[in-house]
C-alpha cells in the first residue's frame, strides 16, 4: 500500500509535474494562508502583552493534546511493535552521514539555535535573570518532549503497519508526508476519527503559531533595537512583516508549492543554520572577545555565581570545541553530498 498523494485524490495540492511548472494558484490554500497570517497579526497586535499570553497557550496546549493522543495510541493494536522499532538501536546508522545531518538539523530547529528567537525572547528578561538555569530547563525539556513525542508517533505508525499488514519500516517516512499523509491516515481509521483529526491538527496549528509568532517578533525586534525611533511603530512593522511573509508564501499555494516546501525544508534549515551558528561563535569568542563576555555575565550575576565560576568551560566550547564540530559537520556533509548525492 502506497501513501503518496494519488493523482485522483490530489484535489487540494493539485500537484504539478515539477517545481518549474507553475500554472495555477490553489485558492483554498491562499485563504488558509491568509487566515494564518491574520491570526499571527492579531496575536502580536499589542506587542509583548498579547504575545506572552498567547505563547502560554500555544506552548502548553500541544502537550495536553500529545498526551491525549498518546493515551489513545498506546492502546491500539500494533502500537508495541511501533514503539519497539522506535527504541531499538541500529548502530550501523551511526556511520551514515545523513543521520548526523538530520540529528543536527533537528536539534537546531527545535531549539531555535541560531535563528534568533531565543535571543529575542531572552531580551525581555530582567537584567539579572538566571540565564544558565533557563538554558538547562529549555534544553532538558526539549529532549524529554522529543522522546515523548516519539513514543506517541511510533505507536500510531505501529498501528498503521498492523492494519495494512506491512512492516513499520514501510510506513515510516520523513518530511511533511509524516504529519499530513501517514499520521493523518492513521487517525482516520480510528472510531471517532473527526475528533482525533481535529485534536491532531489543532496541535499542529498551536505549534506552528508559536513558532511563527517568535519569528515575526524576532524580525521586528531587530529593527526596533537598531532604530529606536521605530519602537512606537512596532505594530505597523508587524503588519508589514506579516504582509510580506504572506506574499512570499503565495508560491507555496501554487500547484508547484509542495516542491518549494520540500526545497525550503531541505536546504534553508540545514547547513545554513549551522553556518550562522558557527559565525555567531566566532563573533562572540574572537570578535567581541570571550573575556568581555565573561565580564558581562559577572556584572549580571556577581562573581560568585555558578555561571561565572564555570565560564571557562563555556569559553572553551565557544573558542574551540563548538566551531570545530560545526566546521567538520558542514564540510563533511557537503563533501559527502558531492560524492554521494543520493
Amino acid at each position: 500500500m502506497g501513501f503518496g498523494i494519488a493523482p485522483q485524490d490530489n484535489y487540494i495540492l493539485n500537484k504539478s509535474p515539477g517545481i518549474g511548472y507553475i500554472s495555477t494558484i490553489e485558492w483554498p490554500l491562499v485563504l488558509s494562508l491568509l487566515a494564518s497570517w491574520v491570526l499571527v497579526f492579531i496575536c502580536l497586535i499589542r506587542g509583548t502583552k498579547s504575545f506572552s499570553k498567547v505563547v502560554y497557550f500555544t506552548v502548553i496546549f500541544p502537550y495536553v493534546i500529545l498526551l491525549i493522543l498518546g493515551i489513545r495510541g498506546w492502546m491500539l493494536p500494533g502500537a508495541s511493535k511501533g514503539i519497539l522499532f522506535y527504541i531499538r538501536p541500529v548502530f550501523s546508522k551511526l556511520l551514515d552521514a545523513r543521520v548526523w545531518n538530520d540529528a543536527a538539523n533537528q536539534i537546531f530547529f527545535v531549539l531555535s539555535v541560531s535563528y534568533g528567537g531565543l535571543i529575542t525572547l531572552s531580551s525581555y528578561n530582567r537584567f539579572n535573570q538566571n540565564t544558565l538555569s533557563n538554558t538547562l530547563i529549555i534544553t532538558i525539556t526539549n529532549v524529554i518532549t522529543s522522546i515523548f513525542a516519539g513514543f506517541v508517533i511510533f505507536a500510531f505508525l505501529g498501528y498503521l503497519a498492523y492494519i495494512t499488514g506491512q512492516e513499520v519500516t514501510s510506513v515510516v517516512t520523513e518530511g511533511p508526508g509524516l504529519a499530513f499523509v501517514i499520521y493523518s491516515f492513521a487517525v482516520t481509521t480510528l472510531p471517532g476519527a473527526p475528533l482525533w483529526s481535529i485534536l491532531f491538527f489543532l496541535m499542529l496549528i498551536a505549534l506552528g503559531t508559536s513558532t511563527v509568532l517568535v519569528s515575526v517578533d524576532t524580525i521586528t525586534t531587530v529593527f526596533t533595537d537598531q532604530f529606536n525611533s521605530l519602537r512606537p511603530y512596532k505594530t505597523f512593522l508587524t503588519l508589514i512583516a506579516c504582509v510580506i511573509m504572506f506574499l512570499l508564501g503565495l508560491v507555496l499555494c501554487t500547484d508547484a508549492g509542495i516542491y518549494w516546501l520540500e526545497l525550503l525544508d531541505r536546504f534553508i534549515g540545514s547547513w545554513t543554520a549551522l553556518t550562522i551558528a558557527l559565525l555567531e561563535c566566532i563573533c562572540i569568542a574572537y570578535v567581541y572577545g570571550g573575556n568581555n563576555f565573561r565580564s558581562n555575565i559577572q556584572s549580571m550575576f556577581g562573581s560568585n555565581h555558578f555561571a561565572v565560576k564555570t565560564y571557562r568551560i563555556f569559553q572553551f566550547c565557544w573558542l574551540f570545541a563548538t566551531p570545530a564540530l560545526l566546521a567538520v559537520r558542514i564540510l563533511y556533509y557537503n563533501l559527502y553530498k558531492s560524492f554521494c548525492p543520493f
